[in-house]
């Protein structure tokens, strides 16, 4: 997480301004409008694996990552299991109530290449939207459930 806050700030000052500018970035609004500013910025297939393109995807899922951490009483951690070999970091992100973690990178990267084709693997809304609707999903379930959670509703 070594510069977490500077990438954060270049992301949303020179990357993605528009999605700094949102009442609340932190939304599913700022996710889609995220991902349509990735999908201007890197045009095609070869840009997401293109090495000048990296510290870009990185600070895309930075934010994806936050998005998702402070929406839903997350966490980052480090999942080596999912990495590429000789990868000393993984950054993932665990949610409270959603058993998997979630690879903003790999998801930011999908995302993008997604938003090209038309299949199978599009889906109307996109997989990040389609992620957080499952993730939101399975949050409100968990603290609908738990009685020690603050955000439980009370009859």
């Amino acid at each position: 997480m070594a510069g977490h806050s500077a990438a954060l700030e270049l992301f949303f000052a020179q990357d993605a301004p528009s999605v700094g500018a949102l009442d609340d970035p932190w939304t599913l609004q700022g996710l889609q409008a995220a991902v349509r500013m990735a999908r201007t910025r890197i045009v095609d297939r070869r840009g997401i694996l293109a090495p000048e393109n990296r510290a870009l995807i990185d600070r895309f899922g930075r934010f994806v990552g936050e998005v998702f951490v402070r929406q839903f009483d997350g966490s980052w951690t480090n999942v080596l299991d999912n990495a590429p070999p000789d990868v000393q970091v993984w950054p993932m992100v665990r949610c409270t109530g959603y058993l998997a973690c979630i690879a903003p990178h790999s998801a930011v990267e999908i995302a993008i290449a997604q938003g090209r084709p038309q299949g199978p693997a599009a889906t109307p809304d996109g997989i990040l939207t389609d992620l957080y609707r499952g993730v939101q999903d399975k949050y409100l379930t968990w603290i609908a459930t738990d009685p020690t959670s603050p955000y439980r509703a009370t009859a």
